[in-house]
Parts: structure tokens; C-alpha cells; sequence
């Protein structure tokens, strides 16, 4: 990726934490995990579970829907308490070009 010139990888969704985790490794690129799924809602697999955790955990951004997804990670996944969450609920997202 970085010969490419990729700086950020989003993934979006949960599948593809494992994904974007695996193919920053090693690499100056930043992953950043948009979670598109109400945190509120149990999972229904183990499966996502993982990669639910897999995204939190090595994920350098999280992006949330909503401020209370926001709060849920924080109150159920301590090691995030460092890390910046972001609900994107009313912010204006600018892409450099």
C-alpha cells in the first residue's frame, strides 16, 4: 500500500476489520473501522463478535453512527478509553484532495 501511495484504509463494516487490520500490518498506512452496526444490538455470532473486537482493537480511528454507539464502546470495551471515537451524527467530513 504505501508504494501505491495509501496513507488511510476505511473499513466498513465489521467483515472488514480483519481485513484492513491484516493489510496495514507492518505498514505506515492508518486503519480506521466504520462501525455501521447498532452497538446497542447484540451481535448474533460469535464471528462478528470477533471482528467487531478485532476492529476496536487495532483499528488507529473508530467511526460510529451515533453518539450512543459512541458511549457503548467506551463503556464495554476498556482499552478503548485512549482512542479517539467519532460519531459522524452532524460533522462535515472533508477529503483532501
Amino acid at each position: 500500500m504505501t508504494k501505491q501511495g495509501i496513507d488511510i484504509v476505511f473499513g466498513i463494516g465489521m467483515s472488514m476489520n480483519s481485513v484492513g487490520v491484516a493489510s496495514t500490518l507492518g505498514l505506515k498506512t492508518k486503519f480506521i473501522s466504520c462501525d455501521h452496526t447498532n452497538s446497542i444490538v447484540d451481535i448474533d455470532t460469535k464471528v462478528k463478535k470477533v471482528q467487531r473486537y478485532v476492529g476496536a482493537k487495532f483499528a488507529d480511528k473508530i467511526i460510529t453512527l451515533t453518539q450512543e454507539d459512541r458511549r457503548n464502546y467506551i463503556k464495554n470495551m476498556v482499552f478503548l478509553r485512549k482512542k479517539l471515537i467519532t460519531s459522524i451524527i452532524g460533522k462535515k467530513i472533508v477529503f483532501p484532495m
